[in-house]
């Protein structure tokens, strides 16, 4: 029986192929890294992944060739799961920007036209 985190890691192979060992590392991201280091150690140990390249990818099979495409995209993910959370933005609806007040005065022009189309409460 498989660990939780040791289940993330062969997921995370099966599905993207060939990772480099610090993503992997960075994928755990609840662990400190020596954590991570010893559940690679342990899923090696017993043969549920494979070093390639001397080590600087995991895959669980030593035969597997890194995509780099896929790599690359690995790391952007890391980017955005590094981000903190409200550095995320979020899609704004035109209704947030607009104000009663503004369908009432004609003269003011609004800043979502939109607005004038909505029939006021």
């Amino acid at each position: 029986m498989l660990l939780q985190d040791e289940q993330y890691v062969i997921k995370w192979l099966s599905q993207y192929g060939a990772l480099t060992k610090t993503q992997v590392i960075r994928l755990l991201r609840d662990k400190r890294p020596q954590a991570a280091e010893k559940i690679i150690r342990n899923l090696q140990k017993q043969m549920r992944v494979a070093g390639i390249a001397g080590g600087y990818y995991l895959g669980l099979d030593s035969m597997i060739q890194p995509d780099q495409r896929m790599i690359l995209a690995v790391w952007v993910l890391l980017r955005f799961i590094a981000r903190p959370r409200m550095a995320r933005y979020s899609a704004v609806s035109p209704n947030a920007f607009c104000r009663p007040s503004l369908r009432k005065l004609p003269s003011n022009p609004p800043l979502c036209w939109a607005c004038w189309a909505i029939p006021s409460a």
